[in-house]
């Protein structure tokens, strides 16, 4: 039971995942620990993590996050 109430604490963490710009930012980084020029399935999955990621935060700034409770009305 212990390890239930300390979930709230660790997902603190994770708040900036989110938002577009949080996963895009988080793409980005993974992309670019993921690239790998002397492995080629390494260096090609690093660059379209990295173009995914771009492409998240472009997508961030062009539009606004919809509120929860918009996405709810917009879903009926």
């Amino acid at each position: 039971a212990t390890a239930e109430y300390r979930w709230p604490s660790v997902l603190a963490y994770c708040q900036f995942l989110r938002s577009r710009l949080g996963k895009g930012l988080y793409l980005v980084l993974i992309g670019l620990l993921v690239f790998d020029d002397r492995n080629r399935y390494d260096m090609l999955t690093g660059i379209a993590m990295v173009l995914v990621g771009v492409f998240n935060v472009i997508v961030s700034c062009m539009r606004k996050d919809i509120d929860q409770k918009e996405w709810e009305e917009q879903a009926r």
